[in-house]
């Protein structure tokens, strides 16, 4: 579903059907070219249909409905989300539990994460980063990521060269404390989609383990 923002594209809700519970949110934030549409759909796979997925809309705002989007800075995506995130709970309310946030990106979305979450202290208890990030998660960064709360990150590659990238970020991560796993497809393709899309959701549970809002999930 869409959700109108006023200074912003609307955002894309994968909501979770038949739930009797409150659940928890995931904001998911795509990368160049890519549509919400597209990243609610996967990530809602990966998390197997149990939270709401959030996704900002990016830029151009008006956009049409089958047009590639891109996004901002971090700044600018980071009040996209909030933004997104008054929203759906305004829509929902009650249905939406209480909690640190699950961060997931792909690729762009990977890049500006890390800013992002950094830069919220414990809004983002766990983080998913696929493709992306590789720069930016320097050991100074590794280390404020921990002191913003973040327990866990999942790396996320579609593609080999991703899986050699990653490993000096997981290095650092692990030395920050931070705990670190890989979800791999083993492909050649810089896309998040099919194969990739069922490694991150083998290590779903992982990632959320220990969060009270997924203490409801079907195993």
């Amino acid at each position: 579903m869409k959700l109108a923002l006023a200074e912003y594209g609307p955002a894309t809700v994968a909501v979770p059907r038949g739930a009797t519970e409150p659940r928890p949110i995931v904001v998911a934030v795509h990368g160049h070219g890519i549509r919400p549409e597209r990243a609610c759909r996967n990530w809602m796979q990966v998390a197997s249909g149990f939270p709401f997925v959030l996704c900002p809309h990016g830029l151009p705002a008006d956009a049409a409905d089958d047009a590639p989007v891109t996004l901002g800075s971090a700044e600018h995506t980071q009040a996209e989300i909030e933004a997104g995130l008054s929203a759906l709970r305004v829509r929902f309310g009650r249905h939406v539990a209480s909690g640190a946030l699950v961060y997931a990106g792909f690729s762009l979305g990977a890049k500006l994460g890390v800013e992002i979450v950094g830069g919220n202290p414990h809004r983002f208890g766990r983080v998913v980063l696929g493709e992306g990030g590789y720069a930016e998660l320097t050991r100074p960064v590794a280390e404020r990521l921990a002191r913003a709360g973040i327990e866990r990150v999942l790396l996320v590659c579609s593609t080999k060269p991703c899986e050699v990238s990653y490993r000096p970020a997981r290095q650092r991560l692990t030395d920050a404390g931070i705990a670190v796993e890989v979800a791999a497809s083993g492909g050649d393709v810089h896309l998040f989609q099919g194969l990739v899309v069922r490694a991150a959701q083998a290590k779903w549970p992982w990632l959320v383990a220990g969060i009270p809002a997924y203490a409801a999930e079907p195993r």
